[in-house]
C-alpha cells in the first residue's frame, strides 16, 4: 500500500544573498562582464528569483548558462557553439517539465 501526501512541496534553500545569485558571487559577476559576457539574475530572467542567465566568448567559442532552482529542484545547462536563442528554448523547455 503506498502513501501520498497532500502537504507542502520541500524546497532547496536558496543561494540568493547579498550580492548573490545562484552559484556566482559578485566576483564571478564582475569577471563574467568584463570579459565581455552578459549576465542576467532574479525574476528578470523568466525562471524566477534564485536564477542566473549568462553568455558569452571565450576564445572564439560562445557559451551559454543558465543555473536556477524551481521548487526542490536544482538546474543547470551549459552549452558551447550553440545559438542563444536555442540554448534559451533549451532551459525553458526543461524548466516547464518541473512545473
Amino acid at each position: 500500500m503506498s502513501r501520498s501526501s497532500a502537504g507542502p512541496q520541500p524546497t532547496a534553500p536558496p543561494c540568493q544573498g547579498r550580492g548573490r545569485a545562484r552559484g556566482f558571487g559578485q566576483k564571478d559577476i564582475t569577471f563574467i562582464r568584463l570579459a565581455g559576457g552578459q549576465i542576467t539574475t532574479g525574476p528578470e530572467t523568466g525562471l524566477g528569483p534564485d536564477s542566473s542567465i549568462g553568455s558569452g566568448i571565450v576564445a572564439g567559442a560562445r557559451y551559454y548558462f543558465a543555473l536556477w532552482q524551481n521548487k526542490s529542484f536544482e538546474s543547470d545547462l551549459l552549452a558551447y557553439n550553440m545559438a542563444s536563442a536555442d540554448a534559451d528554448l533549451a532551459v525553458k523547455s526543461m524548466n516547464q517539465r518541473i512545473h
